[in-house]
Parts: structure tokens; C-alpha cells; sequence
């Protein structure tokens, strides 16, 4: 399977770890603030659409660990994106989805990831649970020399 070939082995490395500050039950709705934390993937499953290579269609799905700087667990992350441009996996755009688990509910990210960009993205904070619920904002990607994030969540409400 090409898709899991690219896809799969670049991810850990390119998606790899992210980065995030903040004491655990800080980042909630109602209040703008900022939350940084270091995330680590800890399971990759690319789905090929079925045609050679990594053509449009294809998937990554995913799971992550979010810890502050410190190493304490803070959450995990569940993410989807699929192919929706390029041919080699690494040379094209995804759209991502991500549910965001931390203490007190969840909220979800959403928007196209550039697999060659070196410099941040933005995606949205579309909403969420419990006390994010109605969380709005950013989240900024920084891809790291070492093939890591280093991730920001910007909450507006």
C-alpha cells in the first residue's frame, strides 16, 4: 500500500510531536487565552483509496497525546486528513479534522494542513463540549527543524 508507505512513515515525523504551556484546566470557553502544548503521535493508520501511489482520496487517521512542557499528560487527540491534492504524499494539501480531549470536554479543530509548508499554519477551533463549549479561535502549527509541531491554541471565547 503506497498511501501507507508516505503517508504513514511521514506523519510520525512531519506531524509528528507539538507543543503546548498551560496547567491543566486553564483553556476553557468564555475567556480568550492562549494554550501551547507538546504532542506525540501515538498511532497512525493511513487508508489508500486504492489507486498506485497517493492519490486524492486517500486517509490518515491518527491518534496523539497532548503533555505540557513539563511531560504532564494534559489530554489526546483523535484526527483524520484526507489527500486532497499532490501525488507523493508529501507534496500536497490535506484536510484535517481533529477532536481535542482535555480535562472538562473536548473542542475540534478543522482546516487544510500543507504538507510542505516550514512555516506555521492556522486552522480553525470550530467548537466544543462541556466547558469549551462554544470555543471559537486558532490553532497555530509550527513545523520544527526536527519534523515536530510546536502547537497553539488561540481561544477567543
Amino acid at each position: 500500500m503506497q498511501c501507507a508507505r508516505i503517508i504513514g512513515n511521514a506523519a510520525p515525523a512531519a506531524l509528528a510531536t507539538a507543543g503546548v504551556v498551560a496547567a491543566p484546566g486553564i483553556a476553557s470557553a468564555g475567556s480568550a487565552h492562549t494554550l501551547k502544548v507538546i504532542e506525540t503521535f501515538t498511532g497512525t493508520v493511513p487508508k489508500d483509496a486504492g489507486t498506485k501511489g497517493v492519490p486524492v482520496g486517500d486517509r490518515l487517521t491518527y491518534t496523539t497525546e497532548l503533555k505540557d512542557l513539563k511531560g504532564v499528560k494534559l489530554g489526546i487527540v483523535i484526527g483524520e486528513c484526507d489527500h486532497v491534492t499532490g501525488s507523493t504524499g508529501t507534496d500536497g494539501l490535506y484536510n484535517c479534522l481533529e477532536t481535542i480531549r482535555l480535562h472538562g470536554g473536548d473542542f475540534v479543530t478543522s482546516g487544510i494542513f500543507d504538507f510542505e509548508s516550514t512555516g506555521t499554519q492556522r486552522i480553525a477551533i470550530t467548537g466544543g463540549t462541556g466547558k469549551y463549549r462554544g470555543a471559537t479561535g486558532a490553532e497555530d502549527l509550527t513545523t520544527q527543524k526536527d519534523g515536530s509541531f510546536a502547537d497553539t491554541f488561540h481561544f477567543d471565547s
